[in-house]
């Protein structure tokens, strides 16, 4: 297998930002009037993006006004000491990594602001040539970016943790790897039939 570029998932792949995440959404759906719920039925209702969530519990409105209410709620909860957290393995494989792959980059639909903030945090911005978040359509975005670099689907893989990670890569055509380490367990994701099915971020190394 001739892997040339690593595409990351943010939310749930690298950064374990489930309890803000749960905590924003809450809050919102709270501010809306609706029903909240436990964290363990909020990963099974989780969606593709907040929007998408906020949709299906009754809540529309423009997105852009919607986003900026999800976004000001992660920031409150970070200035209570709630913040999100590097996935354990994280750095030392990304060290292991970066030597054999052309191209690591990140394509979330993760408000960019908190993801920039988050990498910084962590150090590790300088591992990733390309980070787009706020990204509404995944695999559009990963299909752009092999096509643009003249890059073959088959050199690409797309890394994340939930079925919907899985869907745009198989939708892009490029090889999906999916983490039972996020939001979405190891059973809701082998029933996506990912191409490659982990327990940690480490074993990413296996395949390249």
């Amino acid at each position: 297998m001739n892997i040339k570029t690593l595409i990351f998932d943010w939310s749930g792949t690298i950064s374990d930002d489930r309890k803000p995440v749960y905590e924003s959404n809450m809050r919102l759906l709270k501010s809306y009037g609706k029903e909240t719920f436990d964290c363990d039925e909020w990963l099974r209702r989780s969606k593709l993006t907040f929007s998408d969530f906020l949709n299906d519990n009754g809540i529309e409105g423009d997105h852009k006004i919607l986003y900026a209410g999800y976004e000001n709620s992660l920031h409150a909860l970070r200035e209570e000491g709630l913040k999100p957290i590097i996935h354990v393995d994280i750095i030392e494989t990304l060290e292991k990594l970066k030597d054999k792959v052309n191209t690591m980059m990140i394509i979330s639909s993760h408000p960019l602001g908190a993801l920039e903030r988050e990498m910084s945090e962590y150090g590790i911005e300088n591992y990733f040539k390309t980070v787009l978040g706020s990204t509404k359509n995944k695999a559009k975005a990963i299909k752009e970016y092999y096509e643009t670099k003249n890059i073959l689907s088959s050199e690409v893989v797309y890394i994340g943790d939930t079925i919907f990670d899985i869907k745009a890569a198989k939708e892009a055509n490029v090889i999906s790897v999916a983490l039972s380490t996020g939001y979405h367990s190891k059973e809701k994701l082998a029933e996506e039939k990912p191409d490659y099915l982990f327990n940690s971020f480490s074993e990413i190394l296996k395949i390249i």
